[in-house]
């Protein structure tokens, strides 16, 4: 069984990309150096699908205590950074650093305050603009599966029997294709769409 709960990532060498065309402020230098050391760390997780599976063990031992420390680390720093501002927004920091911002608190699943807490304050930006929609859907639903609840925006799913499955299942089945904000992701059909075939 297949599984997308991590929501939209991008190959750090594309995000390195983006960040070089531009002169970044110290505090989102300081992001941008953290979000592609996560980045780099999740790609190696993955990789790990495709090693005979004599060697995941040991390929989980040479990137796990790497993963913690990087983690615990860009958690730590986030906290310091929500202590003097509100987010990074849009206007003021660019989109780059909002969905950079957002790819480190998506994966701190072991803190789930800081998780909770930013939800709160994008649900509050977004309607103005100052965050992407997609950073609240797929936040909002990370935390749902994490509680056990039915998810608002369906961005978790997971793939069984031929077919993707939000898991835990949706709060409101008319809402994934005819009634989400305007801010939000695209129908739901079409979210799905772009992972191709279920198998």
């Amino acid at each position: 069984m297949m599984s997308r709960t991590s929501g939209h990532t991008t190959p750090p060498l594309t995000w390195s990309r983006a960040i070089c065309r531009r002169r970044p402020i110290p505090r989102t230098r300081a992001l941008y150096s953290r979000v592609i050391s996560d980045q780099i760390i999740a790609c190696l997780t993955q990789w790990q699908g495709g090693l005979p599976a004599i060697a995941v063990e040991s390929w989980g031992g040479l990137i796990g205590g790497r993963t913690a420390r990087i983690s615990c680390e860009n958690t730590i720093w986030m906290h310091a950074q929500l202590a003097e501002i509100d987010w990074f927004t849009i206007p003021v920091y660019g989109e780059q650093a909002d969905a950079s911002a957002w790819v480190i608190v998506q994966h701190a699943d072991y803190d789930r305050p800081l998780q909770r807490n930013v939800l709160a304050r994008l649900e509050r930006l977004v309607t103005s603009g100052d965050t992407a929609g997609r950073n609240v859907a797929y936040l909002f639903d990370r935390l749902a599966v994490a509680d056990g609840r039915p998810q608002r925006y369906g961005t978790q799913v997971r793939c069984a029997a031929g077919q993707w499955q939000i898991i835990g299942g949706a709060e409101s089945e008319r809402d994934l294709d005819g009634g989400r904000p305007p801010w939000a992701l695209p129908t739901w059909a079409r979210y799905v769409g772009q992972f191709g075939p279920c198998r």
